[in-house]
């Protein structure tokens, strides 16, 4: 195995130091910058994403605190409009209501004269009915005439007599 021959050893050193120094060279000029450069873009882009994370989350906490707001407000809107609509759906159904009682009670009043217009026009001819009636029963059963005037005074205070 030439690797072992002792002969061979200068030779092989002066290429081990070449070889790795062309390589550290390679290396620490070429290689190592470059990777250098990269990281430092690489920290430098994963700072600017944790500030702009970061300014995102704040515009979200923001966004969430207006809309919070917002809701909150629109809540206080529409339970106002409910209480306004209920007074108001309130006030009509008592108007409403008023005004319906009114009109009953006025049917209830015209019904009433109605009834005493026909109780006294049922009087009347009643009285008309039974003066006829008596003036009738008289001629036939007697000869005494009888006043027409005087038949139906009676006759009226029978009724009223009847009636109270």
């Amino acid at each position: 195995m030439p690797q072992l021959r002792v002969e061979t050893f200068p030779s092989q050193i002066f290429w081990l130091v070449v070889t790795f120094s062309l390589l550290y060279v390679v290396i620490s000029r070429i290689v190592l910058p470059q990777v250098r450069t990269t990281l430092r873009a690489r920290e430098t882009r994963i700072g600017a994403d944790r500030e702009q994370a970061d300014e995102l989350r704040k515009e979200a906490e923001a966004a969430h605190l207006r809309g919070s707001e917002a809701l909150a407000a629109a809540r206080a809107d529409s339970e106002r409009l409910l209480r306004e609509a209920h007074d108001q759906a309130t006030v009509a159904f008592r108007t409403e209501t008023q005004r319906l009682q009114e009109a009953l009670e006025n049917e209830r009043v015209e019904a009433e004269a109605r009834i005493e217009t026909s109780r006294a026009e049922a009087l009347r001819d009643a009285e008309a009915a039974a003066t006829e009636l008596v003036r009738s029963l008289t001629s036939a059963l007697t000869t005494v005439q009888i006043d027409d005037a005087a038949l139906s005074r009676v006759v009226a205070q029978a009724a009223r007599a009847k009636t109270s």
